[in-house]
């Protein structure tokens, strides 16, 4: 967790230095980012940068949080679904939402790359995953509820497929998202719901 000097700094700041090291970790990953690159880009000195955080993990669980936050905003659960069209034209719209989040955030699609493909054992990812664990499952659960979701295979197993297709999804996407256009975007929400 970042230190209460940096909870004290103007939000302006805060995101200055949480810009720079997105950048950092979107383009790198979390192994190959440079400390003294986010330093350098966020133009304070070393010392300052551990007076706020207690080390690159720190600033990177700290930066994965907030992108996070941002896009749960976006991929809100489904709650107001009656019956499975209107199920599946909600899950539709949350992910035109969701990708539409991709492409204006710069790096978050580079960020959640980096959750994937770096296999980081440090608590943003763990909550991350678990996090995914639960909507996932109320989605199923809900899509079941109301006959939108198939009950012939275990929800456990389901789980497993669709977090393993979103990752999948997201490393793809991460790659591509500033080539697709809206027309791009809408077809890819219809094709994956």
């Amino acid at each position: 967790m970042p230190t209460k000097r940096f909870r004290g700094l103007e939000e302006e700041r805060q995101q200055q230095l949480l810009v720079a090291a997105a950048a950092e970790f979107s383009a790198h990953g979390y192994q190959a980012a440079s400390f003294n690159r986010i330093i350098e880009r966020a133009g304070v000195s070393k010392g300052a940068m551990y007076y706020y955080f207690e080390d690159k993990a720190d600033l990177y669980a700290t930066v994965v949080r907030d992108a996070v936050a941002r896009l749960v905003e976006v991929s809100t659960p489904v709650g107001e679904a009656t019956d499975p069209a209107s199920f599946w034209l909600e899950i539709r719209e949350m992910v035109r939402a969701t990708l539409e989040q991709y492409r204006i955030d710069p790096y978050l699609a580079g960020l959640v790359r980096s959750l994937t493909r770096d296999g980081l054992p440090v608590a943003p990812v763990e909550e991350i995953r678990a996090m995914s664990s639960v909507w996932f499952t109320q989605m199923m659960q809900l899509g079941q509820s109301l006959g939108a979701v198939r009950h012939d295979l275990p929800v456990d197993l389901m789980l497993a497929i669709a977090i393993g297709a979103s990752e999948g999804f997201d490393v793809w996407l991460a790659d591509r998202i500033g080539e697709l256009t809206d027309e791009a975007l809408d077809e890819l929400a219809e094709t994956v719901t």
